[in-house]
């Protein structure tokens, strides 16, 4: 009953997050002045359209050369719970010692095949 609810409680900040993303979004684009930075050129979205836990995140990777497709909140739809992922495109290898650090902050390194 517990997960019931913790999922739950996920997905309704899920849906505030979104909807307060909706909005300042709207707020932006009803601006006449709709200069995008170099940050927004880049990751090709406007810093509205991106979820403000991972945003930081995203910024950094993306100036470093890695490139996102996907990221954010992976709640009831997915099963996954609280789940909060960043998904990167690439040929990308993590030595062990690299995994072992992610791992041992919480983050789960997974790689397709």
């Amino acid at each position: 009953m517990e997960k019931i609810s913790a999922q739950n409680q996920q997905e309704h900040l899920r849906q505030s997050v979104h909807q307060e993303m909706d909005e300042a979004l709207q707020d932006r684009l009803s601006n006449i002045d709709l200069s995008i930075t170099g940050d927004e050129l880049r990751l090709g979205a406007f810093m509205e359209e991106l979820e403000p836990q991972v945003r930081n995140a995203l910024i950094v990777l993306n100036k470093k050369g890695y490139k996102t497709h996907s990221s954010g909140f992976y709640g009831s739809e997915s099963g996954q719970g609280d789940l909060q992922a960043i998904d990167m495109e690439g040929n990308y290898s993590l030595d062990e010692e690299i995994v072992k650090k992610l791992n041992d902050m919480g983050v789960r390194v997974g790689f397709n095949e």
